[in-house]
């Protein structure tokens, strides 16, 4: 159970202090707050992936569980919406309009992945009634997994690295600034 805990109170520090740390206007400060409310949720539901292990068909567990995977997901749509303008202040300007699409894409994968798994979720009670949409959710079924790869760790995977550049990216301008002075 701590790795999970520790982890997301991680994931909530850096959160918390990538967005304590920008300068910029009030809708871009909304973001930020929204993404550090996402953070701190997600690191309180943390000990219920535990607890689901260990108790597996719970129905609250399950809820908390599916709780902190729609708080994880929407955090990630928040990084890729908060992404671009803390580029866009920095003054590297291929490094904006870099981060810019890739998080328009990530913004894309991630909403297309929620709509197709919505999709899926609320197909399977109908799928009973109609033979042909069943066996469609059979189908659909075996590629899941290539499907969470796609729409989600695909996205999650390229937060990070941009996450990671824009640190770079802000450390060169912030010891630039300190050269001029």
């Amino acid at each position: 159970m701590w790795p999970l805990v520790v982890t997301a109170g991680w994931l909530w520090i850096g959160v918390y202090r990538f967005t304590a740390a920008l300068s910029l206007n009030a809708g871009v400060r909304a973001h930020g707050t929204l993404a550090r409310c996402l953070a701190a949720g997600v690191w309180g539901l943390s000990p219920f992936l535990y607890w689901h292990a260990r108790v597996p068909h719970h129905p609250w567990f399950e809820v908390m569980i599916v709780a902190a995977g729609l708080a994880g997901v929407a955090l990630l749509y928040e990084l890729n919406r908060l992404l671009p303008a803390v580029t866009h202040s920095l003054a590297s300007e291929s490094r904006s309009w870099e981060t810019l699409q890739l998080c328009t894409w990530n913004r894309v994968w991630l909403g297309t992945g929620i709509i197709l798994f919505l999709l899926l979720e609320i197909g399977q009670p109908l799928g009973r009634m109609a033979p042909l949409l069943d066996r469609w959710l059979i189908r659909c079924e075996q590629f899941l997994a290539p499907m969470w790869i796609l729409f989600l760790v695909v996205p999650m995977a390229l937060t990070v690295t941009l996450l990671w550049s824009t640190k770079r990216c802000a450390w060169q301008e912030l010891l630039r600034r300190a050269t001029v002075r």
